[in-house]
């Protein structure tokens, strides 16, 4: 994906005053090509520092709130009683906006 956009950079001009954002990876390349204070290997390590980032927080923040369910029976049984009260016995059916808006005690616990 680095090299694709790479070449995309180095065969578009870029019209830097058109009030449009830069994209992550147009700011790394600008630093790479006219700064030259970025290697390929610097913008590898950004791109994937954001990545893992993104990745590692939610990961993070749900192992948290299903380990702290977890020791909290009281709170799973309700989270469970909740769950089947929307849900039934249909476990395998598609999850609406609606069932979203209806599993408040699940919303309050999570935040």
């Amino acid at each position: 994906v680095i090299q694709k956009k790479k070449k995309q950079y180095l065969s578009e001009k870029k019209d830097s005053g058109n009030g449009k954002r830069k994209a992550l990876m147009d700011m790394l390349l600008e630093l790479h090509f006219e700064n030259h204070k970025l290697s390929e290997e610097d913008i590898f390590t950004e791109v994937n520092t954001f990545i893992s980032a993104g990745y590692e927080t939610v990961s993070l923040a749900m192992t948290w709130a299903l380990f702290l369910i977890g020791l909290h029976p009281d709170v799973q049984a309700k989270i469970h009683e909740e769950l089947d009260r929307i849900f039934g016995s249909d476990v395998d059916r598609d999850v609406t906006e609606s069932d979203l808006n209806d599993l408040k005690y699940l919303d309050r616990v999570l935040k």
